[in-house]
This record gives structure tokens, sequence and C-alpha cells, in this order.
């Protein structure tokens, strides 16, 4: 969905877009913002390592999640709200999970490039909103997708399994 992003980009004239990642589409998605002007705006970084994702989230304003086929979950979302940023994606898949509309950030009906051009731009027009969404994603990430949270609820788990194993 990345395509529909740049898409959205055109009428954005104020907005810089970083690509980050790699893969089979990059090539046309760099004709794609050649074709329609927006070299000046665009950087495609390709592969980020794991070590330099701080640095690239802490930059950004808002994280898009333009995936329009049906993430199991999405980590990069989690990901940006852990560093406190507002999230718009499309509304596919596991992403119900951890982005709650108007609280984390924005659902985007999939493929509706209008919404997305919409949703981003109420968002850089309204920075406190922005804000309060990443500080929102924040809370909900430490108090649902921990480490720790996943170890406490596995833990009981494990111990039950172990129990019931015993038993036979």
């Amino acid at each position: 969905g990345v395509h529909l992003l740049v898409e959205a980009m055109e009428t954005l004239p104020h907005t810089r877009l970083v690509i980050a990642g790699d893969g089979p589409e990059r090539q046309s998605l760099e004709a794609q913002v050649r074709r329609e002007g927006l070299a000046g705006r665009v950087t495609f970084v390709g592969w980020v390592e794991p070590s330099e994702v701080a640095r690239y989230m802490t930059q950004a304003a808002i994280v898009v999640v333009p995936s329009i086929w049906p993430e199991p979950f999405g980590m990069v979302g989690i990901e940006a709200m852990a560093y406190g940023r507002p999230v718009v994606a499309f509304n596919v898949g596991g992403i119900r999970e951890w982005l709650v509309p108007g609280e984390t950030g924005v659902l985007v009906p999939p493929t509706d490039v209008a919404g997305l051009r919409q949703s981003l731009a109420q968002l850089m027009d309204n920075q406190e909103t922005a804000a309060q969404m990443g500080r929102k994603g924040r809370a909900v990430v430490e108090q649902r997708f921990t480490a720790e949270v996943y170890r406490d609820a596995l833990l009981p788990v494990l111990s039950r399994a172990r129990d019931a194993r015993r038993a036979v």
C-alpha cells in the first residue's frame, strides 16, 4: 500500500515522507515518486538496521502503516506507539488489535487515498492531538505489549501445563 501513501502525498505540499524498508516494489515506487514530481519530498532509506529504528521513529511526526493486505499484527505500529508516535493505518487484518481509533491514531478504510490524505493533514494541522495520541499509544504499549506483560501472562499458562502433565 506504499503506492497509495505516495499518491496521498500529491496534495500534502508541506509534508516530507521517509520510506523505510525495502522490497520488490521499490523501483516502481521510486518511478511513481519521480512521475508525480515528489522526488524532493520523498526519501527512500531502504532497510533500517534495528539499531537505527529509534532515530527514524523519534524524527517522525506520524508513522503510517499503509498495508492493504490483512496484516496479522503489524509490529511497526507497536514500535511507533512505543516511541510516542501517532499511527495512521489502513483498517486491515490485526491492526485494529492495537490501534485505538481516535486515541492512539487513525484507522482509514482500506485503499481510501482521500481518507489517508485527510487523516494525515488533520494530524499535521493539529500537533497537540497528534501528541496526545502518541502519549496514549505509549501508555497502551506499556500496559499491553511489553515483555513483562507477556511473561506475566505466559507463566501461569506454563505452570498449568506443567501441573497437568504431572497429573498424568
